[in-house]
């Protein structure tokens, strides 16, 4: 059996045996014995099965086409100049329905060139004009071959867009889903198909080891599925033409592989650079030949292990310092700075954001937490604090150094005026040195003398008969709100008080 195609399961290998049944019939008469063999052939030897439906993506060989034009072109939007006369070498391609190519002096038509004009359906049409009026300003010849004979030894070179062995030209079928590419080109056990889209194809093995089941065009039912009888070009339709460069040594078909002479199909598109992203997707990029500048997304299993690829879009990769082949070129994809050797230059840091855990806070949220905690502890010991303060002033205020109970309904209040004063008889009236609220020995302020006697001493306590002793004395002449006594003849202060007194105000 042949070695299996990477894309082929190892299920698919049929082998071929015989199964030979005996039946013995014994005659008594003549002991003859008849033998009848049942050959039953449960299967022939497969050497492949069709694994994959394959899409040609390559390059068309439409005659407007820039890439197929050198020196010159019919066109003027090619940038290049017009031709003195146009030669078309050994080329299949389609001037599209309203389109017009100033082709000079002349068209030369080479080898098995055609030139199809419009679409072919009826009323369809092209223009091709020829100027004679100015062919002394045209130089040069314009040389259309969109399809090299070459591939330069499979160099990176324009022939990779027309390389059959170039995986990046093919998409694998999958109902109407053509958006994957295989990581190899199509080989023995394959089906390949063209599209029917009014385009011009061609393609070419350039003699590299090649294969299909058969190559036809999309929805049609003509197929080749054999090299030629002469030459080695094979027309899937007017508008497709495959050169399969020694097709009856490189080629493989169906009816020419064997156990012994199959063999696996090569990638031969330009080298490719790996790289790694720092999103964690992985590509093959392109920095030489017809696909230089072009990035593709490599598509994993579940083990982990690459089979497909998908375009990773014309915007995925940055190009600085030249356009994408040129040798000064630089390649941006994915945070990935890659030469225009494909030597990878640098890697961006990719950013990251740490998040906390299910149940549990940030370093920030934790430091704010406990600055928090820490501040609500202070506040409310400082206002216990206060509270506890507040509390032990209210309670001296409210007893004495003797320990006695304040009389109800006093008020105290601090009068400057009495600081350092004497009371009558040369008695201190309270401590000089203290506070209005710290008691004189043997009385609170406000306390009446003891007994009602004439020894005052308190804080509004006026003696009797004094003139100007009290806070608020009235002379004997008389004040504002004084009333006589008329029991005692004398005039009283307002609010004064004295022993045996008989005021509105005493207490």
């Amino acid at each position: 059996l042949s070695p299996l195609h990477p894309r082929e399961k190892p299920d698919r290998r049929i082998v071929s045996f015989v199964l030979h049944i005996s039946c013995v019939n014994v005659h008594s008469s003549n002991m003859a014995i008849q033998s009848v063999a049942i050959v039953a052939v449960i299967a022939t030897l497969a050497t492949h099965v069709a694994s994959d439906t394959l899409l040609w993506s390559g390059d068309n060989t439409n005659f407007d086409n820039g890439a197929g034009w050198s020196d010159a072109s019919p066109f003027a939007s090619s940038g290049l100049p017009l031709p003195q006369y146009v030669t078309l070498v050994d080329t299949v391609t389609t001037l599209k329905a309203g389109m017009t190519a100033d082709v000079g002096l002349k068209l030369v038509l080479q080898g098995n060139s055609v030139l199809q004009l419009g679409s072919g359906a009826a009323g369809s049409s092209a223009t091709i004009r020829f100027n004679t009026g100015d062919a002394a300003s045209r130089s040069k010849v314009g040389i259309f071959q969109p399809v090299p004979a070459t591939n330069n030894g499979n160099t990176p070179s324009a022939a990779d867009a027309y390389d059959w062995n170039c995986n990046l030209n093919w998409r694998v079928v999958s109902g109407s889903d053509t958006s994957s590419i295989p990581l190899t080109p199509p080989c023995y056990q394959d089906i390949a198909q063209f599209k029917n889209d009014g385009n011009t194809y061609g393609a070419s093995t350039y003699g590299a080891t090649a294969g299909a089941a058969s190559i036809g065009i999309q929805g049609g039912s003509s197929t080749v599925s054999a090299c030629p009888a002469t030459g080695s070009k094979v027309s899937i339709s007017p508008r497709v033409t495959v050169d399969l460069v020694s097709c009856a040594t490189t080629f493989q078909f169906p009816s020419t592989v064997t156990s012994s002479s199959a063999k696996d199909c090569a990638n031969s598109c330009s080298t490719y650079t790996t790289v790694n992203g720092i999103s964690g997707a992985q590509y093959h990029l392109y920095t030489a030949g017809a696909y230089a500048g072009s990035a593709y997304s490599v598509v994993m299993d579940s083990s982990g292990s690459p089979t497909s690829l998908t375009y990773a879009g014309s915007s995925a990769v940055t190009i600085s310092g030249g356009s994408a082949g040129s040798p000064g070129a630089t390649y941006t994809l994915d945070g990935v700075k890659v030469s225009a050797s494909g030597s990878i230059i640098s890697t961006s840091t990719p950013a990251t954001t740490v998040k906390p855990t299910p149940g549990q806070s940030s370093s920030n949220d934790s430091s704010s937490g406990g600055s928090l905690l820490i501040i609500a502890i202070v506040i409310v010991a400082v206002v216990v604090i206060i509270a506890i303060a507040a509390f032990v002033h209210i309670k001296k205020r409210g007893q004495g150094s003797d320990g006695a109970a304040p009389r109800e309904g006093a008020v105290s209040f601090e009068n400057p005026m009495y600081d350092g004063e004497k009371s009558v008889g040369g008695a201190d009236a309270g401590n000089a040195d203290g506070l209005y609220s710290d008691p004189v020995i043997g009385g609170a302020y406000s306390d009446l003398p003891a007994g009602g006697g004439g020894g005052a001493s308190g804080y509004m306590d006026v003696p009797a008969g004094q003139d100007g002793a009290g806070y608020l004395d009235v002379n004997d002449d008389g004040g504002f709100d004084d009333e006589d006594d008329e029991e005692d003849g004398g005039v009283s202060g307002y609010m004064d008080v004295a022993p045996g007194g008989d005021d509105n105000d005493d207490v």
